[in-house]
C-alpha cells in the first residue's frame, strides 16, 4: 500500500504490530513462576497455580495431576526436576498426536490450560491471580520493534527504522551525514533530515 507517516509509528494502528499492538513485548505464562520450586512433588505442589485455587478446583487439579502420573508412568512423589525432558514437555505444554498414540493417552498441558482459562474468564479476580505467573517477552512476531512488517520492509540507506532508532549518536551522525538519496528523494526527505540533522548536534 501507499507509504504514510502513520505506517512507521507504533501508537497508530496503521503501524503497530498486530501481534503486540505495537507494545514490542507480550505477556506469556512463565514456567519458572509456575513452576518456584522443582524439587517439590509433581502431584502434590510443585504445580503452585494448580494448588492456589477454591477447595473445589484444588481437588480437581490434583485428581488430574494423579491421573497425568498414572497415564505417563510417573511417580507421584518424583520432585519437577527429576522428570524426562520428553514428560516435563507434555506436562507443561500438552500431548501432540504422536504422543497420544504412543502413550494412549491425552493430557492438555499446564500452560495451554492457564491460556484457556485466561482467555475464558470473565472474573478480575482470576485474572489478578493468574497475573502472578505471567511475564512479559519479546514479542516472536517484530522482535521487539513493535512495528508491522510493512514498515520494518521500508529501508533507506540500506536500514529500516528500527535499525536506525538503534544506532548510537555517533553512529547516527555517520549514518545521515553520508546518507545519498536521488534528487527527488533529497527533496522529500530535506526538511526531516534538517531536523534530524539538528537534534544531533550538527547541520550540512
Amino acid at each position: 500500500e501507499e507509504l504514510s507517516p502513520r505506517l512507521f509509528s507504533f501508537n497508530s494502528p496503521w503501524g503497530a504490530c498486530a501481534e503486540c499492538s505495537g507494545l514490542g513485548t507480550i505477556l506469556e505464562f512463565d514456567e519458572d513462576l509456575i513452576v518456584p520450586d522443582p524439587t517439590l512433588p509433581v502431584a502434590s505442589g510443585a504445580i503452585e497455580p494448580f494448588r492456589r485455587n477454591g477447595r473445589r478446583m484444588n481437588i480437581y487439579y490434583s485428581r488430574l495431576l494423579r491421573q497425568f502420573c498414572r497415564d505417563f508412568e510417573v511417580p507421584e512423589e518424583q520432585a519437577f526436576k527429576d522428570l524426562p525432558a520428553k514428560i516435563r514437555n507434555i506436562l507443561m505444554h500438552g500431548t501432540s498426536a504422536k504422543e497420544e498414540a504412543q502413550y494412549k493417552a491425552y493430557f492438555e498441558g499446564v500452560v495451554p490450560n492457564l491460556q484457556r482459562r485466561w482467555d475464558n474468564t470473565e472474573s478480575e479476580f482470576v485474572k489478578a491471580r493468574m497475573h502472578h505467573y505471567l511475564s512479559e517477552q519479546p514479542c516472536e512476531k517484530c522482535q521487539g520493534a513493535r512495528l508491522k512488517p510493512q514498515a520494518l520492509a521500508v529501508k533507506v540507506g540500506g536500514k529500516n527504522i528500527r535499525e536506525v532508532t538503534g544506532l548510537t549518536i555517533e553512529k547516527a551522525i555517520e549514518f545521515f551525514d553520508t546518507m545519498r538519496l536521488w534528487t527527488e528523494g533529497a527533496q522529500i526527505a530535506a526538511p526531516v533530515l534538517k531536523e534530524v540533522k539538528s537534534r544531533l548536534g550538527f547541520m550540512n
